[in-house]
């Protein structure tokens, strides 16, 4: 087994190099959509990709039906991909049948497997052990400064110089979901965003204008006690029709960063070490960081139970959403710690 990560791989693929087997595995579906889609621009013509790929289901794999599709001659393509999802949960008996087409693949045919990387010992862990199999290593990236690196990249590849202001911008509401910020990065290549550096207020404006109102404004509102905001955001999202318990759910994330958020600043650590513990960018780390000395340790103990409490409420028969909503807001929110007058 050979191994290598998507930027390798898009390397290989820029030389002429593509290969007969392939194992895109790893827990980011981001890259392993990545790294699919390269090796089709590189396997099949755009005209008759329909023609030419064929998908499997790993855990259903009959051989046999596989095996015969591979000999099939690809029609005004390069070649033929046939994919196989769900690959870190093939049998011992199709690992079995595979041994002999990896070591002596049709040279007209690309075969795929996508999925998990593989527990050692399962017999997909087997496969990646032929000499045969390329393994694309699709990992989500556990620093932020990976997260950077790879957001720079992408922009650029669809042509788009993102100012430092929106880059933080997307990093923080991102995090390290590079889901979330591929398709960000495709709403600004589809809006021609790429003419000149793209400024914060543009990507939040983008954001704004696709879905109606900003997802991020009312959890930040409450992270920073906005009460007045807040309100109007919670009106803002009902009025746009948003079913009421996402956006609690919203709300609880937000509630658990901080409460973690504070945990840690108590434990005294802060900065990058913050941010790597909580997985976040260094930019919402930030955030939150600043938002947590806005609540005290009981007060985020509090509002477990008050979420809790419109949890139940909101899904209890007859119960008026709004109002429960606008009275959790209130309770979270409340004034901050040493302007309360007592």
């Amino acid at each position: 087994m050979a191994a290598s990560g998507p930027e390798e791989l898009a390397g290989e693929l820029a030389k002429g190099t593509l290969r007969s087997v392939y194992f895109l595995g790893g827990d980011e579906p981001a890259l392993i959509d990545q790294a699919l889609g390269q090796l089709r621009a590189s396997a099949l013509a755009p005209s008759t990709r329909t023609l030419n790929e064929e998908q499997f289901q790993g855990e259903a794999l009959d051989c046999e039906t596989l095996l015969a599709s591979a000999r099939v001659l690809p029609f005004l393509s390069p070649r033929r991909l046939l994919l196989v999802r769900n690959a870190h949960r093939l049998s011992r008996e199709a690992v079995e049948g595979l041994i002999p087409y990896v070591g002596d693949p049709v040279p007209t045919a690309c075969l795929v497997f996508c999925g998990d990387r593989p527990v050692p010992g399962t017999p997909a862990a087997g496969l990646l052990k032929l000499p045969g199999v390329r393994l694309v290593a699709c990992e989500r990236p556990r620093r932020p400064e990976e997260v950077s690196a790879w957001l720079r990249r992408e922009a650029a590849d669809r042509g788009i110089t993102l100012a430092r202001e929106a880059m933080e911008y997307l990093l923080e509401q991102g995090g390290t979901n590079l889901g979330f910020l591929a398709q960000e990065l495709d709403k600004l290549a589809a809006f021609g965003a790429g003419s000149t550096a793209v400024s914060a207020e543009l990507v939040r404006g983008l954001v704004a204008s696709l879905g109606g109102v900003d997802p991020f404004a009312l959890p930040d509102a409450v992270g920073g006690r906005q009460l007045g905001t807040a309100l109007q955001e919670l009106r803002a999202h009902l009025d746009a029709g948003a079913h009421p318990l996402p956006l609690l759910g919203t709300v609880a994330r937000r509630i658990r960063l901080l409460w973690l958020a504070r945990q840690l600043q108590d434990a005294g650590r802060r900065g990058e070490e913050m941010a790597g513990a909580l997985r976040l960018s260094p930019f919402f780390a930030r955030k939150l960081a600043d938002q947590a000395k806005r609540y005290t340790e009981p007060e985020l103990r509090g509002a477990f139970a008050e979420l809790a409490e419109a949890d139940l409420l909101l899904k209890s028969w007859g119960s008026d959403a709004t109002a429960v909503l606008e009275r959790l807001v209130m309770r979270l929110c409340g004034a901050p710690p040493g302007s309360r007058g007592h």
